[in-house]
């Protein structure tokens, strides 16, 4: 008898603990997402953690809505945009800015609309003629479109 309680109590020590550890997993699970350097930098994740990995920025700028405020930090290739959550600075979209980088399914500035189309499927929402937008998962990644070729890249929350 006392093997069978002891057995439970185990049992029962265990299944809190992996609720616990399921439950403080980061949030949300995201599909669109860059990876620059080997770095992947995700949507509603901590900026200051991607700042730390990825160095510093070329400049910044403070875009006021009217709602709230948010930062806009220009790299190289991209442009990460911030905002405030519980006075956490977290990243709320990703805009490619030049050719010389690729989504993670190896689509740029550059390529053509079948490539983009033969890459991430059919499942898409346009807006007007020219804006394609993949969604998964709360995440979305927005193709702009001129004369059948990318010309715009962006990775938002929806």
């Amino acid at each position: 008898m006392k093997k069978v309680l002891f057995f439970l109590i185990i049992l029962l020590l265990l299944i809190t603990i992996c609720t616990k550890v399921a439950n403080n997993k980061e949030e949300p699970v995201n599909d669109y997402y860059l990876t620059y350097n080997e770095i992947d930098i995700k949507l509603n994740t901590l900026f200051s953690n991607t700042y730390a990995l990825i160095g510093e920025y070329n400049a910044n700028r403070i875009e006021d809505y009217e709602n709230y405020q948010s930062n806009i930090y220009e790299y190289d290739y991209f442009e990460i945009e911030t905002f405030y959550e519980n006075n956490t600075e977290k990243i709320s979209s990703i805009t490619l800015t030049s050719n010389e980088i690729a989504t993670r399914e190896n689509i740029k500035i550059g390529s053509s609309k079948e490539e983009m189309l033969n890459t991430y499927g059919n499942e898409y929402k346009v807006i007007g003629d020219n804006i394609y937008i993949f969604t998964h998962n709360n995440t979305s990644i927005e193709f702009i479109i001129e004369n059948n070729y990318i010309m715009g890249i962006k990775y938002y929350k929806e």
